[in-house]
């Protein structure tokens, strides 16, 4: 009998807790801006104390929505608030909040990121394989709209690296790569052989938005043959062929 009790417990608990769904808000935003999505996580699933959450979210238009980070705007502590990605279209969040009451209030996090002008004006967020304390908890989405004031201007999105010049690369000289950022970030490159084999050639800092150049010059532990050079950046990659002669 009191097995039986302990197991409907646990079954109406389970079922209180996947009802108290996560939600967002649709938002929107003027070109250029940041905008801010609400992730609305009722108190009633979380406990006193240290909470975790994870997950990942699909964006289906990234050239509209761009993420940058995520911060807290309810009474509680967030500790950690990490977001990452693997391509732009898919991306990872991990935080770590303190919740130190027990009340109604939903705790809300904010995702931040930049309104972006795209072939269309709509993104949404397919926020999937999220967990709560290593619980799984609802999928959801997130709907980001944009719109611009005036005539639309072109907008530079993601790194872009220009092919270099000269190209076959003579033995000892240099050559040079044009190279555009769309915001302020961390600017590195790479070198890439035939076996896919990536070294890495110098962290240049922090560098402005806008075109700016890199000169390199391969020394004599460069044979001759087919290379890739590699630009990586915080919003972005990106990778052209070029060839040493000797």
């Amino acid at each position: 009998m009191l097995k039986s009790i302990v197991i409907i417990l646990f079954l109406f608990s389970m079922a209180q807790f996947s009802f108290c769904q996560i939600f967002t808000d649709t938002v929107r935003g003027e070109v250029g801006d940041e905008v801010f999505i609400n992730i609305n996580v009722p108190d009633s699933i979380s406990s006193i104390g240290i909470n975790s959450m994870s997950g990942k979210f699909l964006i289906s238009n990234s050239t509209v929505f761009y993420p940058d980070s995520i911060s807290n705007v309810s009474n509680y502590s967030l500790m950690k608030d990490s977001i990452f990605n693997n391509f732009d279209t898919v991306w990872y969040f991990n935080i770590e909040f303190y919740n130190i009451i027990d009340s109604t209030a939903d705790i809300i996090f904010r995702l931040n990121g930049e309104a972006l002008a795209g072939t269309d004006s709509v993104c949404i967020l397919k926020f999937r394989n999220v967990k709560l304390n290593d619980i799984d908890i609802n999928d959801f989405d997130a709907v980001v709209i944009t719109h611009t004031s005036g005539t639309p201007l072109p907008y530079i999105r993601f790194a872009k690296l220009d092919k270099n010049y000269p190209n076959p690369v003579p033995g000892g000289s240099s050559t040079k790569w044009h190279y555009i950022i769309d915001k302020p970030s961390i600017v590195e490159f790479y070198i890439l052989d035939y076996r896919a084999k990536e070294t890495f050639l110098i962290n240049l800092g922090e560098q402005s938005t806008g075109i700016h150049e890199y000169v390199f010059t391969p020394d004599m532990g460069f044979s001759s043959g087919l290379y890739w050079m590699k630009l990586r950046t915080n919003t972005g990659e990106s990778v052209v062929p070029f060839i040493i002669a000797k």
